[in-house]
């Protein structure tokens, strides 16, 4: 176990969490909204009329709709990569993203003839000033969000774990700890899966035979604090083990029993 601290303390600190996140239905959405209205305001400085504007603001549109997509494609696809690498750096990614998707843009202007002398520069800049844009607004998102799910995550905690069944076992295993330290390190384990499955991520799934598993090792640690007085029977269906099912729903009507 220390060896094991001492090279997580060697090793570089990273971020361990997405600045921004363009997975979602939702965000794409609004980053599409985003860049049209971007586009549709910059098409009124050059149009002479209504139908004018229309038509620029459709060529326009043709060029910088697949590079906003391409945009949310390549930010999404590289989430877990971008997670490992500091804030700074997911920034200058994200922007550094939205300049190659501006070239791509007057690229494609080019290849259809749309644009004599592509303004390569001016169209990287663009690019860039938008995916800002984007990346500034998808942090404000999530940093809005951050206290209400926090305050949410809080209360499902504290929800899901009782402070005296905590004190309970570990005044047992101290107790264990001399005389029969084998079962106290037993108990140490079960109250660590116990823990593990508690803090797991909420989205996730469990099965019936892992809840059963894990009712089975709260179970054992109520032995040892009951002996004799706590007595159990099992009664299973095997063909239910593979259902899936909230994870942590057993354990309570365990606890309550």
């Amino acid at each position: 176990t220390f060896a094991e601290r001492r090279r997580a303390a060697a090793r570089p600190r990273t971020a361990t969490a997405l600045v921004f996140d363009a997975c979602e239905v939702g965000v794409v959405l609004r980053a599409v909204l985003f860049v049209e209205a971007v586009v549709a305001v910059g098409s009124m400085f050059t149009a002479n009329s209504a139908a004018d504007w229309l038509a620029r603001m459709a060529l326009i549109t043709a060029s910088a709709l697949p590079a906003t997509l391409l945009w949310l494609v390549v930010a999404c696809s590289l989430k877990t990569r971008l997670a490992a690498i500091s804030i700074a750096g997911q920034y200058a990614v994200g922007v550094g993203l939205g300049a190659l998707a501006g070239i791509f843009a007057c690229g494609m202007l080019a290849w259809l003839g749309f644009a004599a002398s592509p303004p390569w520069l001016a169209s990287a800049c663009s690019g860039a000033l938008l995916a800002a844009g984007l990346v500034a607004g998808l942090v404000w998102r999530v940093r809005g969000r951050m206290p209400a799910a926090a305050t949410a995550r809080l209360a499902e905690l504290q929800s899901r774990i009782r402070p005296h069944f905590l004190f309970n076992t570990l005044n047992t295993a101290i107790a264990l700890v001399r005389e029969e330290p084998a079962k106290a390190e037993r108990i140490l384990e079960d109250l660590s899966d116990l823990f593990r499955h508690a803090l797991s991520d909420s989205h996730d799934s469990s099965t019936v035979a892992q809840e059963i598993e894990l009712a089975r090792r709260y179970l054992e640690i109520e032995q040892m604090r009951f002996g004799e007085r706590l007595r159990v029977e099992w009664a299973l269906d095997e063909r239910t083990a593979g259902a899936r099912l909230p994870p942590l729903i057993l354990q309570p009507l365990v606890e309550n029993a």
